[in-house]
């Protein structure tokens, strides 16, 4: 159900979730720049994929290169069909914007939801819930690095991350709960 739900909604979740699957099997076996590829392509929903991408470039010194190249290749994409101005204006303003947004949405799962539904100033919501997401981001990564040196699959770079920062999500839709699946 988790799955069906955003392909019924028309999102792209199950996109993410499949890449982050493969570049988990692309790291089993050592095929590192299809990891990076496939961590980038997750990046369609960044919140949850970033945490993924973040532990790769600290642990596994082989992705770096693919992941840089796909930063890279992003970051020139959308230079080149927005400018430099809406790009600058999406983080400056459309991000934090659309956070706000999402705080009173009712089908929001994310930490920032329940300190509004609580009571808490918006602008406080937004600040705790965005420290609250580097905080599970870091836990995840660093507990897939101490699984992986006690001889875990190195998969887990991959996928503990996004499942530990879908708690810690400034906002979380239902859909998005699948990145703990795996």
């Amino acid at each position: 159900l988790p799955l069906a739900m955003p392909l019924i909604l028309g999102q792209v979740v199950d996109v993410a979730l499949g890449a982050l699957v493969l570049c988990a099997l692309a790291l089993e076996r050592n095929k590192y720049a299809w990891a990076g590829l496939c961590a980038w392509v997750a990046m369609i929903e960044p919140h949850v994929a970033l945490p993924a991408c973040v532990a790769l470039a600290l642990f596994v010194p082989r992705v770096r290169v693919p992941l840089g190249i796909g930063a890279s290749a992003a970051a020139l994409l959308s230079v080149a069909v927005l400018g430099v101005a809406h790009n600058l204006e999406y983080v400056r303003s459309v991000l934090g914007a659309h956070a706000l947004s999402e705080l009173a949405n009712e089908e929001q799962y994310g930490v920032a939801s329940y300190l509004h539904a609580a009571g808490a100033a918006d602008r406080l919501v937004a600040s705790l819930a965005n420290v609250w997401y580097v905080l599970t981001l870091a836990c995840g990564a660093f507990a897939a690095r101490r699984l992986v040196e006690r001889g875990a699959p190195v998969a887990l770079y991959a996928l503990l991350p996004p499942a530990a920062a879908v708690l810690g999500a400034p906002f979380l839709h239902i859909g998005q709960v699948a990145f703990a699946l795996p």
